[in-house]
């Protein structure tokens, strides 16, 4: 190995949370539907998927262009997390296939390993807990407190520091296209695991690899962290 590729040899892995950690977006998406059109609106699967991946703040100003000035958006807001809260906390919250595998394994093999996830720190950790996969992260870094929110690079930019890593030596697992034009923004490898929505031709330009699920991540790491 020559300098150069040592020093840009991967060292440690962000994770998004939801979509790709978590089998939560589906279950955002059916309730939000329903509690908007309990209050009168309709919101179409295609605006809640440009919504993937960014942080409060811009999914409301989506939502609110969407959805017009006179709709209650505070009401709505307070019925879906009351709903979610319900949800999780009576059925708890579901891992994607090979996610806990995953993490023991890069846990393992000594990894550093972070989440930088576009969701408030208080319902990431929520989120963590009832899914058991709290323990694995060194760092974790929140929608709430950052400025700029993916597809900026800001939020990757901060999990990095606190791993005391530089960019290149990151590799980024995500769900959504703002996570991977933030990580690629970032300066670092990213991966796409698809959710909701599978990846446009300019997505697969700007990814390192597109793997079907997290089991493929695991199964492919070699050549991954490379």
């Amino acid at each position: 190995m020559n300098a150069a590729a040592g020093l840009n040899r991967i060292k440690g892995i962000i994770f998004d949370m939801d979509g790709l950690l978590l089998d939560t977006e589906s279950l955002y998406l059916k309730v939000g539907k329903e509690q908007i059109e309990k209050l009168g609106g309709y919101l179409e699967d295609r605006i809640y998927h440009i919504t993937l991946g960014t942080n409060h703040r811009r999914t409301r100003e989506i939502y609110r262009e969407k959805l017009g000035p006179d709709f209650p958006l505070e009401e709505w807001e307070k019925a879906v997390y009351l709903a979610l809260y319900q949800h999780f906390t009576t059925q708890g919250v579901d891992q994607k296939p090979g996610a806990g595998e995953l993490l023991r394994t890069l846990q393992n093999r000594g990894l550093k390993i972070a989440l930088a996830t576009s969701s408030a720190r208080r319902d990431a950790e929520t989120l963590l807990a009832l899914s058991g996969l709290e323990g694995y992260f060194s760092a974790v870094v929140c929608g709430d407190e950052i400025s700029r929110g993916k597809p900026e690079p800001d939020i990757f930019l901060a999990a990095a520091a606190k791993l005391n890593l530089p960019p290149p030596a990151c590799l980024v697992l995500e769900d959504s296209y703002a996570g991977i034009r933030g990580a690629e923004a970032a300066g670092m490898r990213p991966i796409m695991v698809p959710d909701l929505v599978p990846p446009d031709e300019d997505i697969r330009r700007r990814a390192f690899r597109v793997c079907a699920s997290l089991i493929e991540v695991e199964s492919s790491l070699d050549e991954l962290l490379e």
